[in-house]
């Protein structure tokens, strides 16, 4: 698991913020477009929730939404 206080800045050390639905790149991982949910407005970079992970904040996601327990294999 990621440590979100660790990454929570893009490259160039700017604050990353939550956003809608984007897809794009992920700046990290990858040269397939995904859906990324955080993002650096100002270098336009955006990261997959695989490489940013929402912080926990108890029972909520970085949108507000509460979390729902799902279990993949």
């Amino acid at each position: 698991m990621i440590n979100w206080a660790a990454n929570d800045m893009c490259q160039n050390n700017h604050k990353l913020q939550w956003v809608k639905k984007h897809i794009q790149k992920c700046a990290q991982c990858g040269p397939v477009d995904t859906m990324c949910r955080y993002g650096c407005v100002q270098c336009n970079l955006y990261y997959c929730v695989k490489c940013r992970q929402p912080p926990v904040m108890g029972d909520i996601c970085g949108g507000g939404h509460e979390y729902i327990l799902s279990i993949i294999d």
